[in-house]
């Protein structure tokens, strides 16, 4: 069960992860340096935790099945 809350929790993360770099993209009508590096962590982070995610997903799901 602790896994499942884990995925829920991990992707409600992601959703305001991703929400708050549409939102940084569509108001800004120019990019600076700094937000371009911001938005490339931001992207790479978002990667990042989505494979983790993925690997608990995995590891749950592998689990129950047996």
């Amino acid at each position: 069960m602790f896994e499942r809350e884990l995925i829920i929790l991990g992707l409600e993360k992601q959703k305001r992860l991703l929400g708050d770099l549409i939102n940084g993209l569509e108001t800004k009508p120019q990019f600076s340096d700094f937000d371009l590096s911001y938005y490339e962590y931001r992207t790479r982070q978002v990667a990042q935790n989505l494979r983790k995610l993925r690997r608990i997903k995995n590891n749950y799901c592998d689990f129950h099945n047996q």
